[in-house]
């Protein structure tokens, strides 16, 4: 099912994720375990599925906070930090 969220057609994806909307809003404790990691996965994180799976997951999704957080901060963080954290000293 999360193979369709990036087809090439648009109804196919919508309905994909409508699809697990709805498994979510009613069991989202169970499938976000392994829908999360999924959706964030590089290269291709799918920003619009874990919006709209958010808006249904409730309280189930506090625990991947720390993770969305990372997520977001990590590309800005690459290039905030000085250039001699990118190189190694010999000491």
């Amino acid at each position: 099912m999360l193979n369709h969220l990036i087809d090439p057609h648009p109804k196919v994806a919508e309905s994909a994720l409508e699809g697990l909307r709805q498994v979510t809003a009613i069991k989202s404790r169970v499938v976000l375990p392994y829908l999360v990691p999924q959706l964030i996965a590089p290269p291709r994180v799918n920003t619009k599925a874990l919006s709209i799976l958010a808006s249904v997951a409730g309280e189930a999704l506090i625990k991947y906070y720390l993770h969305f957080w990372q997520l977001c901060l990590w590309p800005k963080a690459q290039h905030m930090r000085p250039r001699s954290w990118n190189t190694v000293s010999d000491g």
